[in-house]
């Protein structure tokens, strides 16, 4: 895999993990590889695999411990160097949808929201948060997952549109992604 792709794996493990009704499908040359979602019936052999995001999570940190960005990384047969497809979709009834960059909305009662993940430390993603024009009828709650090196942010209000959270979604999921890619090395999680 290369460093983008595995960036993309992380966040998408993220977010998979934490918002619940959401499915992976990874795919290379529209062949399935893996299913990744609550709902699917465990499948550890053969492809496609089918595994929660809990054992998602779990694989790929397994293969990030301790690497170094100069070893290759391979997934799921697939030669190094090789990024599969991810694609993100809706495993059931909660009402969702799914946007580009793998901004997700949802509704729960009167409660709506966006969600997204980045590369970000919690701190980073707080930062880039504190620095957006505010809404003061959106609630924003950053979610991190230190061993990914990951933030799922969500912004959520009962009282404002979808729409008008999507884009407010868009615009801190491009600031935090500016801020992934003007970190200092040092800084930065795998």
């Amino acid at each position: 895999m290369t460093p983008a792709g595995i960036v993309a794996f992380r966040k998408s493990a993220a977010l998979v993990h934490a918002v619940a009704g959401l499915r992976l499908r990874i795919t290379h040359d529209g062949r399935p590889l893996a299913e990744i979602g609550h709902d699917v019936v465990v499948r550890t052999e053969g492809l496609p695999m089918r595994l929660t995001p809990c054992q998602f999570r779990v694989a790929l940190l397994r293969v990030l411990d301790g690497t170094t960005r100069a070893r290759p990384i391979s997934a799921f047969g697939l030669p190094p160097g090789i990024d599969p497809a991810i694609h993100l979709g809706v495993c059931h009834e909660r009402p969702m949808a799914v946007h580009g960059f793998g901004l997700v909305a949802w509704s729960e009662g009167d409660m709506k929201g966006c969600s997204f993940a980045a590369a970000l430390p919690r701190e980073a993603a707080e930062t880039v948060l504190t620095q957006m024009p505010g809404h003061a009828d959106v609630v924003a709650r950053v979610r991190s997952d230190q061993q990914l090196g990951t933030s799922v942010i969500d912004l959520a209000s009962s009282m404002v549109t979808v729409d008008a959270l999507v884009e407010l979604a868009r615009d801190a999921m491009v600031r935090c992604t500016v801020e992934e890619l003007t970190m200092p090395p040092a800084a930065a999680v795998w």
